[in-house]
């Protein structure tokens, strides 16, 4: 078992690394349910999130986990407060099951 995923460059990140990251999105994305209770500019930080997640998919490729991530994210732009938190919560287990898959993989 590897310690390192390639990117698209050429280098490499250490697992750790990429685990450490996926639990630090985990709590942005109960930031951002904070954000929309509060009436703030969620829709910002989501969009930022997007585009983020748009040039990392070469780590998480081949990992389902990662897709739904950001299915779910770009359909939250759309839904009611209530399926709105749900997925939040859906997205957020996600990333927990992510992060098993990195660790195993």
């Amino acid at each position: 078992m590897a310690d390192t995923i390639k990117n698209k460059y050429g280098g490499e990140v250490k697992k750790e690394s990429l685990v450490a990251y996926c639990r630090e999105q985990k709590n942005r994305y109960y930031e951002m349910l904070c954000l929309r209770e509060e009436e703030k500019n969620w829709k910002r930080f989501l969009h930022s999130k997007l585009l983020e997640y748009s040039g990392k998919h070469k780590y998480f490729e081949g990992k389902i986990n990662y897709l739904s991530i950001v299915a779910k994210s770009e359909e939250l732009y759309e839904m009611e407060y209530k399926d709105y938190r749900k997925t939040i919560f859906e997205i957020m287990t996600c990333f927990d099951r992510l992060v098993e898959e990195i660790k195993e993989g």
